[in-house]
């Protein structure tokens, strides 16, 4: 379970209706509704740490299939390849960190 502090899941749930209205979409839950974003900064992520790389957007989706499937072990596997910097440079790095910048 994930807490989240009540001032910002306020303001997630604000943007529910604009997401509803976009998608045509009705969220029974607010809980559904909150997986929902979340799933979108799982994709983000994935986008933001792959979409810069030849095939990008393939490896992106595969790589966040794959993540809903055993999240434990690909995070771990990129975790890994990011510290032997194998898979990302010092330059995208900084792009990233740059990015991520607002979260706090």
């Amino acid at each position: 379970m994930v807490m989240i502090d009540s001032d910002y899941y306020h303001k997630v749930l604000n943007l529910k209706r604009v997401i509803e209205l976009i998608s045509d979409n009705t969220f029974s839950d607010d809980k559904y509704f909150v997986e929902f974003i979340m799933n979108l900064g799982v994709q983000r992520f994935f986008s933001d740490v792959f979409g810069n790389i030849e095939d990008g957007e393939v490896l992106e989706k595969t790589i966040t299939q794959m993540f809903l499937e055993k999240p434990e072990f690909v995070a771990n596997f990129i975790f890994n390849k990011i510290e032997e910097g194998k898979e990302i440079d010092e330059e995208n790095k900084i792009k990233l960190k740059e990015r991520w910048s607002y979260i706090r």
